[in-house]
């Protein structure tokens, strides 16, 4: 919460003095710009003193209301899992499926990219493979408030690239790269 809370504080400082500097403002990018987008994504899921990364993949459809501001859905398909010594015996996890949606804040460089935050709300679904005594395999659940920063560099006619940190819900956080295409 408390994260969520200081990202918002930030983005709003650093977005308040951009409406007013007066800067060239190119006139086809202040309109709405509906995206998609696709991401590599690497999972870091941590348990007491282990630290397991796993590999995904992330669909993302959103829409920039202007320059400054706008809203996404994410939806991320984990495809590697991680092992673990437990008790004895070994754990293997995955993340089977994350998803969220998040307001989208941004302080632009121009026309050419920008740095921007996410706040917002995910849920998670980690499936474990128990081989440890007295432990079972089961899919966990869980869903939090969740907040990220990225930058970005491409051009609004065409494409993005990005660079994003999130932290989907407690204990799980993800590095992604990818595209974003406008539409």
């Amino acid at each position: 919460m408390k994260k969520a809370a200081l990202l918002l504080g930030l983005l709003v400082a650093c977005i308040r003095p951009a409406f007013a500097n007066g800067a060239y403002i190119d006139p086809d990018f202040v309109k709405e710009s509906p995206y998609i987008g696709v991401d590599y994504v690497i999972n870091t899921l941590t348990v007491r003193d282990a630290e397991l990364e796993m590999s995904a993949g992330r669909f993302r459809i959103g829409t920039e209301f202007n320059r400054y501001l706008g809203v996404e859905y994410q939806a991320t398909i984990g495809f590697d899992d991680d092992e673990a010594p437990v008790l004895g015996g070994i754990v293997h996890t995955r993340v089977k499926a994350a998803t969220g949606v998040y307001a989208r804040g941004k302080l632009p460089f121009g026309n050419v990219g920008g740095i921007y935050g996410l706040v917002g709300y995910s849920w998670s679904w980690i499936e474990v493979d128990a081989q440890a005594f007295g432990l079972m395999d089961r899919t966990y659940t869980d869903d939090d408030l969740s907040a990220g920063v990225g930058i970005e560099f491409g051009s609004p006619k065409k494409a993005f690239f990005n660079v994003e940190y999130i932290e989907f819900t407690e204990g799980l956080t993800a590095f992604a790269a990818g595209v974003r295409i406008p539409f």
